[in-house]
């Protein structure tokens, strides 16, 4: 092939498709960010060197090609992986950089990863093979006490993944400690004596968000990150797993105490009920003492309608979220001892010991007996299981203080969103509870029509007599004496069925002893164990 002259009587190329026309790109003086097809042009629109001569000790030109070609191709192959190929993956429409670049375009984003061309292949690579050197203290900038710097190798597990880094902390006199320079930085420490891993702000609330929007386990959400940093060789990576766990958990003790105001000094304007459980939203809505209303708020309500001012606190018990009999580090306690949802343990089993006759509890504190209390939504604390019960394959292997810091953490969390939708709720609920007015009303007449003068008589007991012995008796209540056992029952049913069959025998001569009696109390038995089955398969 011989060669084919251009326009530019200085550049000669081979026979074949000509180069790309020339582009509009920066000029000299500007940052050599330009693409790959243009750095072309441009080294081709050089002026030439005179051929080779065969006395000079270059590389002989192949046939067709010229000097300048040979040259362009060379130093290409050079600066493609220099210049143009240093690209940031995690930058938003990144520009190609060279590696001094990168590392000064990225002092205020370290986590990045890069990708670096191999003549064949991109290669992923951090900032720090780059040489990038994460500086605290000074916005960035080295710290001029330490020359030269001392770098301390780090982990820091960020969002996009595990990295490791060199860090310089500050060395003024004078200056915080680590930890603290860290936190400045947005950097969490996984300890406060002499940290050598930190997880970022961005990968703490992502994490907490997940596993409460999720229920996701640490151990899976570490999971992703060791993926995220290298998904060939997973083992490669840091394991940091256990530093998650004890981070997480103080980083979410961190944000109850914000978000509830006991960090700001809340405690200080609140009553004492309120203070010692500060951790525990109250709800807005409801009667809370010394907070929306007062007592003479309360002297002056109106007895016929209790309701207005009553507030209504609900129990329940999950055996879902029950904890996993198994040894257990009996130094793990709770950080909130107390103040959350969960009462202090010692003071809450001298409660129950002390407590009056649990078998009242239910006439007494029962809502269907109360006046005022309608149609009051008791199940409410049932609906919160249907998503809390995703918890217990990863709470019940915890200790059990990590364990009631996480079901805090959650529980407060749904609080919260009951309260975030809480105007649209009671809306509804009120347009619903207008329709159903007037028929309960109608019912509520026909009912007491139909009783007669029993309903006068009932008006005029009251709801509770105190005996002499101080147990108490609910006129709700069957007396004892009134309804027998199934004990009794039992041992009824089988002497009058004793008293049949003599007669029979009497009359037919014979005595034939049957044993219905005990065949009823084995299907009541039977259907005792079913119930049993079915409430904890449930």
């Amino acid at each position: 092939m011989s060669p084919r002259k251009r326009k530019n009587p200085n550049i000669f190329v081979i026979d074949g498709p000509s180069p790309p026309q020339k582009r509009n790109v920066r000029r000299s003086g500007q940052r050599p960010d330009v693409p790959i097809g243009t750095f072309l042009d441009l080294e081709l629109e050089r002026p030439a060197p005179p051929l080779i001569d065969a006395k000079t000790q270059k590389e002989p030109v192949k046939a067709g090609e010229t000097e300048a070609y040979s040259d362009f191709i060379s130093k290409f192959e050079v600066k493609r992986s220099i210049i143009i190929e240093e690209v940031v993956r995690d930058c938003f429409q990144a520009l190609p950089l060279c590696g001094t670049c990168q590392v000064t375009a990225h002092v205020h984003n370290p986590f990045h990863w890069t990708e670096v061309w191999e003549r064949k292949f991109y290669r992923r690579k951090s900032l720090r093979d780059l040489g990038l050197v994460i500086c605290l203290g000074h916005n960035g900038a080295a710290c001029p006490a330490s020359t030269p710097p001392a770098l301390t190798p780090f982990v820091v597990i960020y969002a996009n993944g595990i990295h490791n880094v060199l860090m310089s902390f500050c060395q003024c006199y004078g200056c915080p400690n680590r930890y603290v320079q860290l936190l400045r930085a947005k950097l969490f420490p996984a300890t406060f004596d002499n940290p050598k891993t930190a997880f970022s702000f961005a990968v703490m609330k992502d994490f907490h968000m997940h596993t409460l929007c999720s229920k996701k386990s640490a151990y899976d959400y570490y999971a992703k990150l060791v993926r995220q940093t290298s998904d060939i060789v997973p083992a490669s990576t840091n394991d940091r797993y256990r530093e998650l766990l004890r981070a997480s958990r103080i980083w979410m003790d961190l944000e109850a105490s914000r978000r509830c105001g006991e960090a700001h000094g809340i405690t200080n304007n609140l009553p004492p009920f309120a203070a010692t459980r500060v951790r525990s939203p109250l709800c807005p809505a409801c009667p809370q003492l010394g907070i929306n209303i007062t007592e003479e708020e309360l002297a002056k309500a109106d007895p016929a309608k209790p309701h207005l001012v009553a507030l209504y606190l609900g129990g329940d018990g999950n055996f879902t979220l029950s904890a996993k009999k198994k040894n257990v580090d009996a130094n793990d306690v709770g950080l909130l001892r107390g103040r959350g949802f969960f009462p202090d343990q010692t003071h809450f089993t001298n409660y129950i010991r002390t407590h009056e006759d649990m078998k009242l509890c239910h006439h007494r504190f029962s809502l269907s007996f109360k006046l005022g209390a309608a149609g009051v939504d008791g199940e409410g604390v049932e609906r919160t299981w249907a998503e809390h019960n995703q918890l217990g394959g990863s709470t019940k292997e915890m200790n059990p203080g990590h364990r009631l810091d996480c079901l805090e953490a959650h529980f407060t969390d749904w609080n919260w969103k009951k309260q975030r939708d809480m105007i649209p709720f009671l809306c509804r609920r009120m347009i619903s509870a207008r329709k159903h007015l007037q028929h309960c009303q109608e019912y509520f007449d026909n009912l007491s029509v139909a009783f007669g003068p029993r309903v006068d008589r009932w008006k005029v007991q009251p709801e509770y007599l105190e005996r002499t012995d101080g147990s108490f008796c609910s006129v709700y209540r069957f007396p004892d004496e009134a309804v027998p056992s199934q004990r009794h029952a039992a041992d009824r049913l089988r002497d009058e069925e004793e008293t049949a069959l003599e007669s029979i025998a009497a009359a037919i001569g014979r005595a034939e002893r049957g044993d219905s009696v005990s065949f009823i109390q084995l299907g009541i038995a039977l259907e005792e164990c079913l119930q049993f089955n079915r409430h904890w398969m449930n």
